[in-house]
């Protein structure tokens, strides 16, 4: 099975070598590499013409359009039927692609048609020492899976067939954030399941992920523009009122990661003005109260426990979570 896989960048030329270097190291035979740069000028171009087999595609916007539309352009010059996106500050273990097509096989004709993606866990490393594990939470019926227990997603752990991207209509070009929730999203409304596999085969390097600016509210309007395209649909789902709460409960969540962040690096104006629009737009006070908590204790207790104890705990929290949903328990 061919997979193609989509390289993005910008501006971090050390950083998409190490990406690209993870993909060439795979071991399934049949991978195409299209890499794509945002505009930026970096000598990536030279330097893959020295080092990239033949067959490997270079891309430049010429001008920043954003992570959408370079994947969009990915989707529309994929030779695969599976496509999966690599941001440049992640890498691969050598056998995520053999993973993903070998799971992929398992299924059959019709539940390969109606599998959107499939997603592995993530090994977030800070200084290059592991520091925890991520599984995703979504599984099966992504509009059930999002209706139980939110919209969950993890950096460059999906591979996408590539028609049911095109029949959802690829990824929104409005959209500045969120896009990887959205496209969630969209393959909710379009009847799609995702298939998970709870092996950690991408790194993610929590100390070079970058925020999209310094500017906080330029990232709460980016939020409020994703949650304003789907709140009809979050309204369809749990009706008028429960669906605005949906919609208000997920701002605060992603408020509340935001402000600790601003917390603990100091920047005590924008963590006061991000938890101003949080009880603004959410006035649940316990609620927010709660979200805050999680996130500080996430950010300096959780990351110092041994890996495989927070391995233990999730998958944990997740079976209870899900033997309560079995149960009709909400």
């Amino acid at each position: 099975m061919l997979v193609t896989v989509l390289v993005t960048t910008y501006e971090r030329l050390d950083l998409a070598k190490r990406a690209i270097k993870s993909v060439l190291n795979q071991n399934h035979p049949e991978t195409e590499l299209l890499v794509i740069e945002d505009g930026s000028k970096t000598g990536l171009q030279d330097w893959m013409n020295d080092n990239s087999p033949t067959g490997t595609k270079y891309h430049n916007n010429k001008t920043n359009k954003g992570l959408a539309a370079s994947r969009n352009w990915g989707i529309d010059n994929a030779s695969g039927e599976y496509i999966a996106f690599l941001d440049d500050d992640d890498e691969w273990k050598p056998n995520l692609l053999n993973e993903a097509v070998a799971n992929l096989n398992t299924l059959n004709q019709k539940e390969k048609s109606t599998t959107g993606a499939i997603s592995f866990g993530i090994e977030l490393m800070k200084n290059n020492k592991t520091v925890a594990y991520g599984y995703q939470k979504n599984s099966g019926n992504l509009e059930r899976s999002i209706k139980s227990i939110g919209t969950f997603t993890l950096s460059s752990s999906s591979l996408y067939q590539v028609s049911a991207l095109n029949a959802v209509g690829k990824f929104d070009e409005k959209l500045k954030s969120s896009i990887d929730h959205d496209i969630w999203m969209s393959l909710a409304i379009g009847g799609y399941s995702v298939l998970t596999v709870d092996k950690p085969l991408v790194t993610t390097h929590i100390n070079l992920r970058t925020r999209l600016t310094n500017n906080p509210m330029y990232r709460l309007k980016n939020i409020e523009a994703y949650l304003n395209k789907w709140l009809p649909a979050y309204q369809k789902w749990f009706g008028e009122k429960n669906g605005r709460d949906y919609a208000n409960q997920y701002f605060a969540r992603v408020a509340s990661n935001l402000a600790i962040n601003h917390c603990l690096r100091g920047e005590l104006d924008n963590f006061t003005v991000v938890v101003k629009k949080m009880f603004k737009e959410n006035p649940k006070i316990f609620e927010n109260l709660k979200f805050l908590t999680e996130s500080l204790l996430r950010e300096t207790l959780f990351y110092k426990m041994p890996p495989y104890f927070i391995s233990f705990i999730r998958k944990l929290l997740r079976k209870n979570k899900t033997a309560i949903n079995e149960a009709g328990i909400k």
